[in-house]
């Protein structure tokens, strides 16, 4: 028997990175990196989501953490670097829990790299710090408990 759950059309996001030489908007050309998720058949393993990319830089490397999403499952932050725009380190997943997270925002504070992700789910603002930058993701506290709907 074939689950109806398999044959509803779902919405698939992409990355893309682009160079521009001005700041004309969109962006034209090709992009110098794509990560494409598109297929016909995606298993419950296939991430079909990449989303809500957030660009970091650091010690000379540009970091992209984003939004992934695999079957139906929540979403997660997962990160990649670069040190030449060109050539993009998978870092593999950042940050995982129970519920849906994206939108990361990265920035430092106090010598400490930070890192608040949309945690609706929770209804909270979770704050998290990387122990060992771009690893090592801890939660540090709850900026806001129980938001209202």
């Amino acid at each position: 028997m074939i689950q109806l759950s398999l044959l509803r059309r779902n919405t698939l996001w992409n990355m893309a990175v682009y160079a521009l030489r001005s700041e004309s908007l969109p962006p034209g050309g090709e992009p110098i990196k794509l990560w494409h998720n598109k297929v016909l058949w995606r298993g419950p393993l296939h991430i079909h989501t990449r989303a809500d990319p957030f660009l970091y830089v650091r010690g000379g490397e540009l970091y992209l953490f984003n939004e992934a999403m695999a079957g139906n499952g929540p979403g997660w932050i997962e990160g990649y670097k670069s040190a030449d725009l060109e050539n993009f380190e998978a870092l593999g997943p950042i940050l995982r829990e129970s519920g849906h997270m994206s939108y990361p925002f990265v920035f430092e504070a106090h010598g400490d790299v930070l890192l608040i992700p949309e945690t609706l789910h929770a209804m909270e603002v979770a704050l998290y710090r990387f122990e060992a930058f771009p690893f090592g993701v801890q939660a540090a506290d709850a900026v806001r408990r129980r938001l209202r709907r």
